[in-house]
């Protein structure tokens, strides 16, 4: 390709106004082939060298001592150039490997300068060329020393030959892991070895024999000798570097991050990448690193305490003061390059544990990703990336004019003259308004959308009782520490004002105070609270609805991570989101365990998203009955594909031999509330007298017995992050005293010439689910022919009659407790109206309302009876849903808080629950005359 050269004309000649008088200053001694070479290239070219070598002494040594890479600047495909670079240190082996590479560092150097300043290459392409050579010496150094070893046979062949260099593992960590590295940057690398791969009385000899190979790898990469050196190399960022060797076992660190490391590691190890070595193995180690790296609650903790590393590495390095241009370290100095680097990768640890999308090492990467996923604002990462890609780029033109592994900038005019032209300028004051602008940019932006340990002042002071209450809390688990404290502190103010703004204070912080009591720790918590004071305000609400819920939501108090998700991005609750949340968040399909663990933990968030959505009135009823039956539904798809995996494992399969899971009551008719359990019927065909073809083999029967009961333990025992639903299976064919699964002949059978009405009755809200394709459809017929086959009305009237006569004598309680269930003219009452409509004539619905409706298009009710049943129901459902949300076992409507009080009117547009228990029990005395004409009940003695 043919060099541009627009841009290095800008950045060397045209500014420099001297120029074209400056000797081209080659050493006289090395520079006669330099200036022969010189004399061959086109005039632009020659441009060119004169302003690489009038702006930097050390390019102008890079272009004596190679002065056979002056092609470069003539006819150049820069990417060949580099390849060929990295072969030629293979070549030659005769001579001395650190001598090969010192010269490849030159060439490497030379070449970069040029695409850099010429503009051929990009920003990013500079670090990503400089990071590739970096990797190819660090492994060529490592492959040599290896070598080196097998020859005098202190490493083991035949663990060579299985393994790539015997487990050693190199990880670059920093700009290296990052592909970030800069013109003269370090290196900071971890060496270890994969010690599983050894006979375990063999352990601490190969350990010894890795130490002597890193500290050879590390003097051909650091020793600075008269060829000068290939990079700086640092190797403390091991574990315990000042008692570890330079070469530890891997089972040694992995267990030291697991169990001791700290944040500034966390944050460390977001760059990190196998680079040389057993790669496969590196990798697989930062794999089972993940869950160390990444927390999966969102981490406001780690924000404040990278922040203090940021703080103290600035006191340590003494450049903690303002910004002034003259000397200001361009990394570490206030609005610079370190600045950006530690906030996004604070938002990163936040969120990332959460969230994989948002997890690049590459900065200007993560920033968009945080930006894609809604975590930060546009335009805030846009002013960071340009930022920080103008940062970099002086970052460069400093150690370019020296090799100096220095960021700051001259400390005097002269050298900021410099500078400025080798950056483009013409003149020093723009440059110098540029580079300030750039600062202060980064430090405005990273300070308003960072993390501020400020106490917010609201103007709300605690009276004598309410400080009484915060010196208790002093002594709760959530406070024990110094560091849960101060955060505490900082918060008090939003607590009080959300206290005083509350209808009863008093009740409020009460209720907030159960919730503080129930606490197991507090830093991660509090800190959320912190730096989301929205998010304190929204817990409190909650928590003054009841103290069920304060208690429930202290023992879960991960839950809230889900809450700072959806306020982020509200979540879509359809069925095919849910399915392919479960198939990310499922790692391992084969472990029955984990993956049970991993659909629990966000199941259960997502439960709770959607009760904090009904009681905020983000989510209407029916929207939350079909979210709750979508998790439902989904949640039985991926427990069943898990079951079949593990019987099949163990068991094998049986051949022709389908099954299918039928859904029914508010499962079945996609009204799941809260607090629903499941009600499911297994179903299987296939010839009941085949075994599966596993090792250990089960006969149709027993094996779909196992799969019933492994189901429904899968969906309903208790681990340590909870369980998913109760499952009630009573609806069975036969019920308690019939199998657990049930083929589908026999399902037939029963339903056809053994059921009782009831049992057709819970039919007309039933739909299969998971279920494989061939017996979903036998089992959708089947269900079909049941439901218009029954023919006897009167039959149906009778029996439905007696039900509701059953109801009717059992006792409901009180009116102040709002039944709205089980009493006369109650939803109940109204739904066996509606299945009973279902069986005397064909109605394709199986909602109550749909139902109904279907009722009244069939004529068995009149259109005002009808509407005035689904009014009713709708309402009553309402009410029976606050209830619920509520998490009152035992719910009583005169124990209800004062905000309690308040959902219950606002959501049914009553001014008391007085006047809303009236209204209930007017509209069920309606129902109930509607119900008794319907059936032909005659009215209780004494009514009209």
């Amino acid at each position: 390709m043919t060099i541009q050269f627009t841009q290095c004309l800008n950045t060397l000649m045209i500014f420099n106004q001297d120029i074209q008088k400056l000797p081209i200053a080659f050493d006289p001694e090395l520079g006669k082939e330099t200036a022969q070479l010189y004399g061959k290239l086109p005039k632009r070219a020659q441009d060119l060298v004169a302003g690489i070598a009038g702006s930097s002494p050390y390019l102008r040594d890079l272009l004596n001592s190679q002065h056979e890479w002056l092609v470069l600047v003539s006819e150049i495909d820069p990417n060949a150039t580099f390849d060929a670079i990295l072969a030629d240190i293979l070549k030659n082996p005769d001579i001395e490997l650190g001598t090969r590479l010192r010269l490849a560092k030159k060439r490497v150097a030379l070449l970069l300068a040029i695409c850099d300043l010429s503009g051929i290459w990009p920003l990013e392409t500079i670090t990503q060329k400089l990071t590739e050579f970096a990797d190819f010496a660090t492994d060529t150094a490592c492959k040599e020393e290896i070598a080196k070893a097998l020859a005098k046979d202190a490493l083991p062949h035949d663990i060579l030959r299985a393994h790539p260099l015997g487990g050693l593992v190199v990880l670059a960590m920093g700009k290296m892991g990052a592909f970030e590295l800069n013109y003269s940057s370090d290196i900071d690398l971890i060496f270890m070895f994969d010690d599983k791969i050894y006979p375990s009385a063999d352990v601490h000899e190969i350990r010894a024999e890795f130490v002597k190979i890193t500290r050879a790898v590390y003097k051909t990469l650091n020793e600075r000798r008269g060829d000068g050196y290939v990079f700086r190399t640092d190797l403390r960022l091991r574990p315990n570097p000042s008692v570890t060797p330079v070469c530890p076992a891997m089972s040694s660190v992995e267990v030291y991050y697991v169990k001791e490391g700290r944040t500034w590691e966390r944050s460390a190890f977001i760059k990190a990448r196998a680079c040389a070595g057993d790669i496969d193995a590196g990798n697989a180690f930062l794999k089972r690193l993940q869950n160390f790296i990444w927390r999966k609650n969102l981490d406001f903790a780690a924000m404040e305490d990278v922040q203090n590393i940021l703080v103290q590495a600035r006191l340590h390095k003494g450049v903690n003061g303002p910004i002034t241009l003259l000397g200001h370290d361009m990394k570490m100095g206030r609005g610079g390059i370190r600045e950006i680097e530690f906030f996004t990768q604070t938002h990163q640890l936040t969120y990332g544990g959460r969230d994989d999308g948002v997890r690049s090492p590459c900065t200007v990467d993560a920033l968009q990703q945080l930006v894609d996923k809604e975590r930060l604002d546009r335009l805030v990462a846009e002013k960071l990336t340009t930022t920080y890609r103008q940062h970099r780029e002086i970052e460069h033109r400093i150690q370019m004019m020296r090799d100096a592994q220095t960021h700051n900038l001259p400390n005097n005019d002269e050298g900021m003259l410099q500078l400025a032209n080798l950056s483009g300028y013409a003149d020093l004051a723009t440059f110098s308004k540029d580079v300030l602008a750039a600062l202060e940019t980064t430090r405005a932006t990273t300070e308003v959308t960072g993390v501020a340990n400020v106490k917010t002042d609201t103007g709300h002071t605690p009276n004598i009782e309410q400080q009484a209450m915060f010196d208790r809390w002093q002594s709760f688990s959530a406070l024990r520490t110094d560091r849960a404290k101060d955060i505490f502190d900082r918060i008090i103010p939003i607590i009080l004002q959300e206290t005083d703004d509350a209808p009863n204070s008093r009740e409020h912080l009460e209720h907030f105070d159960l919730f503080m009591s129930q606490l197991n720790s507090g830093v991660q918590l509090l800190s959320l609270f912190d730096k989301r004071p929205e998010l304190l305000k929204l817990v409190m609400d909650i928590c003054a609805l009841s103290k069920p819920l304060a208690r429930s939501l202290a023992q879960q108090t991960e839950v809230l991570d889900g809450l700072e998700d959806a306020a982020l991005a509200p979540a879509k609750r359809d069925r095919d989101t849910y399915r392919n949340i479960f198939s990310t968040i499922v790692t391992d399909p084969d472990d029955l365990e984990l993956s049970l663990n991993q659909i629990r933990s966000w199941h259960r968030e997502e439960h709770f998203r959607i009760i904090v959505a009904q009681l905020r009135g983000t989510l209407n009823i029916s929207a939350a009955e079909r979210a709750f039956s979508n998790l439902a539904e989904v949640s039985v798809e991926h427990c069943v594909a898990l079951v079949r995996r593990e019987m099949e494992r163990r068991y094998g399969k049986i051949a022709g031999s389908e099954f299918a899971v039928l859904a029914m009551g508010k499962l079945g008719s996609r009204e799941m509330t809260c607090t629903s359990d499941l009600d499911i019927i297994v179903i299987f065909s296939g010839d009941p007298l085949a075994d599966s073809d596993g090792k250990r083999a089960l006969d149709t029967r027993s094996y779909y017995a196992k799969f019933t009961r492994t189901l429904i333990s899968t969906l309903s025992a208790s681990m340590h992050s909870g369980k998913l639903y109760d499952v009630d299976m009573r609806l069975r064919p036969s019920g308690r005293s019939g199998p657990v699964a049930t083929s589908i002949t026999s399902f037939e059978d029963y339903q056809k010439n053994k059921a009782w009405v009831w049992e057709h009755l819970a039919l007309a809200r039933s739909r299969v689910l998971a279920a494989d394709d061939r017996l979903d459809s036998i089992l959708n017929s089947v269900r079909q022919d049941v439901l218009v086959s029954e023919t006897d009305h009167t039959k149906v009237k009778t029996q439905v009659v007696e039900m509701i006569e059953r109801l009717r004598s059992e006792p409901y309680g009180k009116a102040p407790t709002l039944p709205v269930k089980k009493a006369p003219g109650g939803l109940l009452e109204i739904e066996l109206l509606a299945q009973s409509c279902v069986l005397q004539s064909k109605i394709d619905a199986l909602t109550p309302m749909g139902q109904l409706q279907g009722a009244i298009q069939t004529g068995q009710l009149t259109k005002s009876a009808g509407n005035d049943l689904i009014d009713t129901h709708q309402f009553l459902t309402k009410v029976e849903h606050l209830k619920r949300l509520l998490l009152k076992e035992d719910f009583k409507s005169d124990e209800l808080s004062t905000a309690g009080e308040i959902l219950f009117q606002t959501a049914t547009d009553t001014t008391s629950i007085e006047l809303l228990g009236k209204e209930i029990t007017m509209r069920m005395t309606k129902a109930r005359k509607i119900i008794d004409a319907h059936f032909g009940i005659a009215a209780p003695k004494g009514t009209k």
